[in-house]
């Protein structure tokens, strides 16, 4: 499993979609354990290992549609 111990460690590509799905303009706004646990689940699906939640998502706890 990926952690990030800060922002900083956090790749481009990773940066890039977490700021596209919460909105934010700055990847240090948003808290590495929301990151973290958003990488979590991604890896969780892409191995099957995990299902998404359809009736909540990540992004709405940012305050987006």
């Amino acid at each position: 499993m990926t952690v990030y111990k800060t922002h900083d460690d956090i790749p481009t590509s990773v940066a890039d979609f977490i700021l596209t799905a919460s909105g934010e303009t700055n990847i240090k706004q948003v808290p590495l354990k929301d990151i973290n646990g958003f990488v979590e689940m991604m890896e969780g699906v892409d191995s099957g290992t995990k299902k998404t939640n359809t009736t909540r998502t990540w992004r709405s706890s940012y305050g987006n549609p």
